[in-house]
């Protein structure tokens, strides 16, 4: 057997145990945000769950970020009809532009919200296909001035309501 030399250039020196380099580092990190985060799939397994873990996190931050807060909207609007197209209809028109659509199912229904207190009338939808909506619109006129009245036909499909209450949105109510 031979003996061991020891060569002179410190090339040939080496550790049991080598220096931790950058890239290493960047492997451990990488795989502990993988496990991180196969945690919190785990944990949150369903969407509603992370939904609610976000929505959790922005009512937590938005205090933060905007510390006072939308005021809710005053523009009420009562929707007079009996055919159920048409009350989908309006809700869905009128909802996303900030108003608070009431159903009222009839001219009786629809006067004794007007009497009622609480409620700034903005807007009211009249279906004129229902019975005594002519009689309805001249009792409207004169008990809601500074209100838009609008007269839909219920029956001719929800495209033609929709582009009805659209074109009032976007004209500016009468000076009266």
């Amino acid at each position: 057997m031979g003996t061991w030399r020891r060569k002179s250039s410190p090339l040939w020196i080496t550790d049991a145990r080598p220096a931790l380099r950058s890239a290493d580092l960047r492997t451990v990190a990488m795989v502990l945000g993988l496990w991180v985060g196969f945690a919190i799939a785990i944990h949150y397994a369903g969407s509603p769950s992370i939904y609610a873990a976000v929505d959790h996190f922005n009512r937590a931050i938005n205090p933060l970020i905007n510390p006072e807060p939308d005021p809710p909207p005053d523009h009420d609007a009562l929707v007079v009809t009996a055919d159920h197209n048409t009350e989908l209809t309006s809700v869905t028109t009128l909802s996303p532009r900030g108003f608070r659509p009431v159903i009222a199912g009839g001219a009786q229904d629809a006067l004794r919200r007007v009497h009622a207190e609480g409620h700034a009338w903005k807007m009211v939808v009249v279906d004129a296909g229902l019975p005594g909506s002519a009689a309805l619109m001249r009792t409207l006129r004169a008990e809601l001035p500074a209100a838009t009245l609008v007269e839909v036909q219920g029956r001719v499909g929800a495209q033609a309501v929709s582009r009805v209450l659209m074109e009032r949105l976007s004209t500016p109510p009468p000076r009266r």
